[in-house]
């Protein structure tokens, strides 16, 4: 017999879905990715975000690549 699904809230489901699009990122392993950065590593959490969107700012894709 299986376990009901935890209800969570609407940031942390999307939160889960954006794990996801990473190469080799299940449902589970996004699961519990995104709850070891909201629970033990909001600092970390914070940073992660920081360089992303410094990333996307900054980084862009070889014209010869």
């Amino acid at each position: 017999m299986s376990k009901p699904p935890v209800p969570t809230a609407k940031g942390l489901e999307r939160l889960i879905q954006a794990l996801r699009v990473l190469p080799g990122v299940g449902p589970r392993s996004a699961q519990r990715m995104a709850f070891h950065l909201l629970q033990h590593e909001r600092g970390g959490a914070e940073e992660l975000a920081r360089a992303l969107a410094e990333a996307l700012a900054t980084v862009q894709r070889c014209v010869k690549c």
